[in-house]
């Protein structure tokens, strides 16, 4: 456990520290921190609830042809676990390719942020403790959304590519990158083309979601819905999970005037907002299912808390409010690590 901690700590220590370091001497500090994190990704071993079923579809590429790999899981990543296992490589090699993948554009992301380090400490609890080091496909497609996301407005095409990157990461993002696909812009010109454009889209939609899931929907509806219904099948993290997105939301809407004026991105993340408050009430009866799509809107918390800082004019109430953000998750990760129902699957981090 102490191995999280100390990572942890780290990019708080940098935060509090007086010390002033030269810019050459930073670089060096980022390119070990994040090296350090890709190596604690990448060589994990039985780490995260799922690592049996990621290495049972390791396993079944060694004796697959590609064309018959399709069938196991999601495109990308199942690509990238044939490629290993023709080089005679093992599931360390996709674990680290993933954690490359994931860390690079996560730090990417906060790089573009207000308080980068603070985005930094807000991610480790869960977003990198626990999808990045437990949920594999959903990291590599919440790679590729946090990459949209840090990207301009005029990088359509880019945007589109790495939309069909994180569709192919993980089927279930397909939900969340509509929202990035939909073309608001038309809104600005005319009514009647955004309504036009709005039903197109819709239809559009419905019917790639059918293509990606048709085969999926009654799998998926057995364990997301009738056995979250029945008890069989519950998130116990799931509460704290929304609390910590609505938390953030809630002042980034009443200050939401402030926010379009310094960032221009505002529109999306209102959408999004508006999206994680829709699907919050439905944690009480579809636990598992708004816990997963959780996963994709984590990015809430970690873009939101900074920038509501940075609108502060006063030094005072902006430190206040960063270390009570601190304190907040490190008890989080506290309370996470030592009475979770499932930490068994992360702690202790070295095991026979």
């Amino acid at each position: 456990m102490w191995q999280y901690w100390v990572l942890y700590l780290c990019p708080i220590v940098c935060l509090y520290s007086p010390f002033k370091v030269e810019k050459n001497f930073k670089t060096i500090l980022w390119i070990t921190y994040i090296s350090i994190l890709i190596f604690v990704i990448g060589l994990r071993h039985r780490i995260g609830g799922d690592w049996h079923h990621y290495l049972n579809y390791f396993e079944y590429t060694k004796d697959s042809s590609f064309l018959n790999i399709f069938r196991i899981s999601d495109p990308l990543y199942i690509i990238i676990n044939w490629i290993g296992a023709q080089l005679s490589l093992n599931i360390y090699f996709v674990n680290t390719i993933c954690g490359i993948i994931f860390i690079l554009s996560l730090f990417y992301f906060c790089s573009k942020l207000p308080n980068t380090l603070l985005a930094i400490i807000i991610s480790f609890p869960f977003m990198i403790l626990v999808v990045g080091m437990g949920y594999t496909r959903q990291s590599l497609s919440v790679a590729f959304i946090l990459l949209i996301l840090s990207l301009k407005n005029n990088k359509f095409f880019l945007k589109y590519f790495l939309s069909v990157l994180a569709i192919l990461s993980h089927r279930t993002s397909l939900l969340i990158i509509f929202c990035f696909l939909f073309p608001y812009n038309l809104y600005k010109k005319n009514i009647l083309i955004a309504l036009i454009a709005s039903f197109i889209f819709s239809l559009f939609a419905i019917f790639v979601f059918y293509m990606f899931f048709s085969s999926d929907i009654s799998h998926m509806y057995g364990s997301y819905v009738q056995m979250s219904l029945s008890g069989q099948q519950y998130s116990f993290g799931v509460y704290y999970r929304v609390a910590l997105n609505l938390f953030p939301i809630i002042f980034f809407i009443l200050n939401y005037s402030r926010f379009a004026k310094l960032y221009p991105d505002s529109n999306i993340y209102l959408i999004f907002s508006i999206i994680m408050i829709c699907i919050s009430p439905f944690s009480f009866y579809f636990s598992t299912l708004v816990d997963r799509l959780t996963i994709f809107l984590t990015f809430l918390q970690i873009a939101l808390w900074p920038r509501l800082i940075n609108l502060s004019e006063n030094r005072k109430s902006r430190i206040l409010l960063q270390t009570s953000i601190i304190v907040l998750y490190t008890l989080v990760m506290f309370v996470w690590l030592n009475f979770a129902n499932n930490r068994y699957n992360w702690v202790p981090y070295f095991r026979d």
